[in-house]
């Protein structure tokens, strides 16, 4: 048991997962219609048309937004503060914003000030954001500390940690340089090293064995002789779990997740005093955030107060992670995302989604795409496209079908079909997955009718990314593939990687350039990334 413990923390330390929660402290939540994007309120209504291409979230009273290529911020009334000019941009944090920008044919990494003006330039790219006038960027694998200057101010000799920066103003990080050892009946980490270091730099705890997360609600778990505790930012142990068998998470709000991996990973909660108040007894949970968590029940997810009641049912297909902020929860329901609001009501959610038939294209301003290279592939299931049940009569048990009489929207600015992957079976399919990515490739013929990819599947570089993706009995995935504009006429189809074979979908003809099209002897071509492809 003891292993599976650490294991699963090292997977939450490791995982490749780029989140990072934004902070929206003015009550404005994006939403996008008919390819654009704009914001609502917390009762729904808009209050900032939808006009841009891609929007974030706001932070520091200002939120980034996207024409075309580039990118600038907006204040809450929906006025452009600073002017497109970004490559790319993070969010506000301390009075500061990472950006990239083209500076004579070169990219430039900068801070920006919220006036625009540029605070400082810094030849790193991985810089976490601000907090307590301190930043986190690993250079030549060391975890290090600048201020808001750019300059160091302390090594923490370390190589991991540090992604989401400071936090209760304490910095975790650890070395990576442990193995498993065998000790009694179990295996434990050894040869590790994990430290808490303050805003001076000064290390508050280190503890041998890899264990332990950031600060949060004033704590942090970590594990001294793989036992797990939680200390203050002080680096004092104030609390040891009472139930040992259960593997804990982060606090917030005075609540921390308890899982039981020995009863199906049943998941509950633990108090601040180490007592288990709400049982073990949930599919999954999520976080307390303004006094209510998510659960999930059968597939559904609801929401639960601090005693456990059940105060809104489940019924939604997703939650967002980060829970409620300013009286509001992003979730998806009946494939349709929106807003649902503190006492259960939904007040946005998006009109269509890609099963719809017959879309209104007038509300769009759309072209059929046109380019010289091929595409990088981004064909997802899981949480951003979830399966649906079959309404039809498929003609096999595991099918992919290519749909080219009723269109749809391709990354809100083109022309697409529908492609379905199908389990018309009584057995879930288990098909390889790489960060949710399905390696769904389309292919071509080329000028002597021989088949090529003109798609590029998109590897993980991280071990952790590698995962199966379950597709249930008698469900469908479904995807949108764009349509071409080119000069050479040909035959097109999709093909899927399983384990050891391919499925192929039925063809049809279309319109691609011909440099579209991967030849045998090109050697890692470039391809063109035009967005998600759900």
């Amino acid at each position: 048991m003891q292993k599976i413990k650490i294991y699963s923390i090292i997977l939450i330390f490791l995982g490749c997962n780029d989140f990072i929660k934004k902070e929206n402290n003015c009550g404005r939540f994006p939403i996008k219609e008919f390819g654009k994007w704009g914001f609502i309120n917390s009762n729904g209504k808009i209050v900032i048309d939808c006009q841009f291409d891609e929007v974030g979230s706001f932070s520091e009273g200002l939120a980034s937004i996207r024409f075309d290529t580039l990118w600038g911020f907006i204040d809450s009334t929906g006025q452009i503060i600073i002017k497109p000019r970004f490559n790319s941009v993070s969010q506000f944090s301390n009075g500061l914003c990472f950006v990239k920008f083209k500076n004579g044919g070169k990219i430039q990494n900068a801070f920006i000030k919220p006036n625009g003006k540029t605070a400082f330039i810094t030849p790193y790219d991985n810089i976490s954001l601000f907090a307590y006038e301190k930043a986190v960027v690993t250079i030549n694998e060391e975890v290090c500390v600048i201020d808001k200057s750019g300059k160091i101010v302390f090594n923490t000799h370390c190589s991991y940690g540090g992604s989401f920066g400071f936090k209760d103003s304490v910095l975790h990080v650890w070395n990576g340089n442990g193995d498993w050892v065998q000790e009694g009946d179990f295996q434990v980490w050894r040869g590790d090293s994990t430290k808490f270091f303050d805003l001076n730099g000064k290390v508050i705890a280190a503890f041998e064995g890899m264990g332990g997360d950031d600060f949060s609600d004033g704590l942090a778990q970590a594990y001294i002789n793989n036992s797990s505790c939680f200390i203050n930012n002080k680096g004092k142990v104030i609390l040891k779990p009472l139930i040992p068998n259960l593997t804990l998470f982060g606090f917030s709000e005075g609540m921390a997740i308890a899982v039981d991996y020995d009863d199906m990973h049943r998941q509950g909660f633990i108090d601040k005093k180490g007592k288990l108040v709400i049982p073990t007894k949930f599919e999954d949970v999520r976080d307390f955030k303004q006094g209510l968590a998510g659960f999930k029940k059968d597939g559904q997810w609801g929401f639960i107060d601090k005693t456990g009641k059940v105060k809104i049912d489940p019924q939604f297909d997703h939650i967002e992670f980060s829970g409620f902020e300013n009286g509001l929860c992003k979730i998806s329901k009946n494939h349709k995302w929106g807003y649902v609001n503190l006492v259960g009501k939904i007040v946005w959610q998006e009109q269509i989604g890609l099963e719809y038939n017959q879309l209104d294209f007038s509300k769009y301003n759309l072209d059929t795409l046109n380019i010289n290279k091929p595409l990088y592939s981004e064909k997802r299931g899981g949480n951003k496209n979830y399966p649906r049940r079959i309404t039809f009569t498929p003609f096999f048990e595991l099918t992919l079908s290519i749909d080219t009489i009723d269109q749809t929207v391709f990354e809100d600015k083109y022309y697409g079909y529908k492609l379905y992957l199908i389990n018309a079976s009584n057995d879930t399919t288990f098909i390889p997955a790489e960060d949710s990515r399905i390696e769904i490739i389309q292919e071509a013929k080329d000028e002597n009718g021989l088949w090529r990819d003109i798609d590029i599947f998109s590897h993980s570089f991280c071990g952790n990314s590698y995962h199966i993706f379950k597709l249930p009995p008698k469900s469908f995935q479904i995807f949108s593939t764009p349509i071409y504009k080119g000069t050479f006429r040909t035959e097109l189809r999709f093909k899927l990687k399983l384990k050891k074979t391919y499925i192929y979908s039925n063809s049809y003809i279309g319109y691609i350039n011909i440099e579209q099209i991967i030849r045998p002897t090109d050697y890692n071509p470039k391809g063109i990334y035009i967005g998600s492809s759900y």
